[in-house]
């Protein structure tokens, strides 16, 4: 191998080394609220669509998480599937309108016997939020919703008193790739190559 392919190779790997990191260090795996529960009804809001009155629909199911990062819907059935359903979640009331998408996963179609998986946007964890939203983003409206934890008086809360306090769940180790062990790597590249 020519010495400028080996010096590519290298480069290559450390960029990828280093975007692994970016990924892997904005959410932590172990990283649980405080009173967090599983297994959670979803609440549907809507039995037929605002715009299509002779379509019924169908929702149920649970929410629960997998990890820090990522959430389950189990048992879960949406039909029929109109399309441009996306998680959406908030931290506090069910009612609060400023909810943000927590995945880029569409929520599809289910008759109940397939558990859909969301993976949480970059930069999100389940501590920034309490609520799941699921939304028609065609159709601006609130099909269902699912009240994790509560963030009000009683619950587990940091020091302001408005949010859970992040804790490990029992069991659970972070396991996410460090920007420290990107570091390494990349160093340890170079150093094979410099040989």
């Amino acid at each position: 191998m020519s010495r400028a392919l080996l010096h590519a190779v290298f480069a290559t790997i450390a960029v990828l080394a280093l975007a692994a990191a970016a990924l892997a260090a904005n959410c932590d795996k172990g990283t649980i609220p405080n009173g967090i529960q599983r297994n959670v009804p979803l609440v549907p809001t809507v039995s037929m669509y605002p715009d299509l009155k002779d379509v019924n629909l169908q929702v149920s199911g649970f929410v629960d998480y997998i990890d820090g990062c990522t959430i389950v819907l189990k048992n879960f059935t949406y039909l029929p599937d109109l399309g441009s359903t996306q998680l959406y979640a908030v931290k506090g009331d069910v009612k609060d309108e400023n909810a943000f998408p927590v995945s880029g996963s569409p929520v599809l179609g289910s008759d109940g016997h397939v558990d859909q998986k969301f993976v949480l946007n970059r930069n999100q964890s389940l501590a920034d939020f309490n609520i799941i939203k699921l939304f028609s983003v065609d159709r601006k409206v609130l099909i269902a919703y699912a009240a994790l934890y509560n963030t009000t008086a009683g619950s587990a809360t940091s020091a302001g008193g408005a949010s859970p306090t992040p804790t490990l769940a029992s069991g659970a180790a972070a396991t996410s790739f460090s920007a420290g062990a990107a570091a390494a790597l990349v160093v340890a590249a170079f150093a094979v190559f410099a040989l």
